[in-house]
């Protein structure tokens, strides 16, 4: 008998092509390729990556203190090399940037300040600078021209005169000048006679006036350079054209 269609109980099944059986099993291997491309990606880009890091290794970053060097020796060499202050003041001032507790940098900065005429700000630097290091000879002396060139000669003495100050340090060349100026300013012309005359013994007639054409907080002293010029007659003539010198 044929089977009658309408009362059958089980679901007829038609019969499945071969394409779409196999589909599930080209999905898994494309999804098997590409994980594995993906780690051979990864594993290449590693690899890659290794000599990268091995150049960091051999060359790390420069340390703070490096980075705050290297600014101070661009500054010189901007100053000594090129004479270019704004430049040497930009590197000055980073160095500042990079660390505001270094004396030195502080201490340049207000030198190049000075050599600007910007004499306030000037201080202002120089004092920060003393104020970090009040021990250094060469700040404290830097800080007291500063006051010097800010008609505050008292302040100025009194660093010069400082106890932190060894009786060596007190007296020498550098020093005796800038005293002075200081009795000049304070209108004590014996006194800075004294110690123009101790300032000459210790370099010379010609170092002293050297300086004082250099240096615009030493240009006081000429009017006493020329009557001891005239007492020696004798003294060797300076050049006249010497740059100015960075401490």
């Amino acid at each position: 008998m044929d089977s009658d269609p309408i009362h059958e109980t089980e679901p007829r099944l038609s019969p499945v092509s071969p394409p779409e059986r196999a589909m599930p099993l080209w999905v898994s291997a494309g999804v098997m390729i590409m994980i594995l491309g993906g780690i051979v990606l990864l594993t290449v880009r590693i690899v890659r990556q290794l000599p990268v890091r091995e150049t960091y290794a051999s060359h790390p970053l420069p340390t703070l203190e490096e980075q705050v060097a290297g600014c101070l020796q661009r500054g010189r060499a901007a100053f000594l090399q090129m004479n270019d202050l704004e430049k040497a003041l930009r590197c000055f001032e980073d160095a500042i940037a990079l660390d505001p507790k270094n004396p030195q940098a502080w201490d340049a900065a207000g030198q190049i300040l000075l050599l600007l005429n910007k004499k306030e700000q000037a201080g202002e630097y120089l004092k920060r600078a003393y104020q970090l290091n009040p021990k250094n000879p060469q700040i404290i002396l830097d800080y007291a021209i500063a006051n010097l060139q800010n008609d505050r000669a008292r302040e100025a003495l009194a660093l010069v005169d400082s106890e932190a100050l060894g009786a060596e340090q007190r007296s020498n060349f550098e020093f005796n000048l800038v005293r002075a100026c200081i009795y000049v300013r304070l209108r004590n012309m014996d006194l800075a006679k004294v110690f123009l005359q101790k300032a000459i013994n210790q370099g010379s007639l010609a170092q002293v006036k050297r300086l004082t054409r250099r240096r615009v907080w030493a240009q006081c002293l000429q009017p006493l350079l020329e009557e001891t010029e005239t007492a020696a007659p004798g003294s060797s003539p300076s050049p006249a054209n010497e740059p100015h010198q960075l401490r």
